[in-house]
């Protein structure tokens, strides 16, 4: 069963509605001021409290300060940090006690070849939980856009970890991206969007069945 992750949440009364459909995992973006989906600590951990424990709770936010997202786990709890290789693979180690590591790597739109990009993964790999494929925009991802799906199966074929795909997946093209990748799992924001952070209830049912989830 490939597994789903809902993202971007700003408003609770989403975030519970999205828990009666049940996804896999459910993430909230903290300390990415460019994104539109950005909360504070306070605002996050009231969000994710509501997230039952069968449900993964994701901190998605940046790890350019090693000490800044220790804190952050002691407040919000999570079951996943989603990060950026922006630390050192030693540094990454370190926040293992504290939460699993859904490391994400970019993937340009104008990528012609995955072997760079397998190169960077591999520094990685034994520290990742999860590696997540998304498509390269000004912060990292969240861009809504997909990216050559050939090029992340070619990158799902080298790794042992398991490989989550995102950047533009939607209820009308993540039954495709499947078929192409093969990830363990899929993770979608904009595409179950009616505005940058409102969730359309009709759309996470959609991609939910979409994927197989019924």
């Amino acid at each position: 069963m490939v597994r789903v992750k809902f993202c971007g949440f700003t408003l609770a009364s989403d975030v519970e509605a999205a828990c009666r459909l049940h996804p896999d995992l459910l993430g909230v973006i903290v300390g990415i001021p460019q994104s539109p989906r950005n909360l504070d600590a306070t605002k996050a951990a009231e969000l994710l409290q509501r997230v039952p424990r069968t449900i993964q709770r994701v901190c998605v936010t940046r790890a350019r300060d090693l000490n800044g997202v220790l804190r952050l786990t002691e407040t919000l709890h999570p079951d996943y940090l989603q990060l950026h290789p922006d630390l050192s693979p030693e540094e990454m180690r370190r926040l293992k006690p504290h939460a699993g590591l859904i490391l994400v790597f970019s993937i340009p739109p104008e990528c012609r070849g995955a072997e760079d990009i397998v190169s960077s993964i591999k520094l990685y790999e034994e520290v990742a939980d999860i590696v997540l494929l998304d498509t390269k925009g000004p912060t990292g991802g969240g861009t809504g856009v997909p990216h050559d799906w050939r090029i992340s199966r070619e990158i799902r074929r080298s790794l042992r970890k398991p490989v989550f795909l995102a950047g533009g997946l939607n209820p009308e093209n993540v039954r495709e991206a499947i078929e192409i990748v093969n990830p363990d799992g899929v993770d979608v924001s904009t595409g179950i969007e009616v505005a940058p952070g409102r969730k359309s209830v009709e759309k996470m049912k959609r991609f939910l069945e979409a994927v197989g989830h019924v």
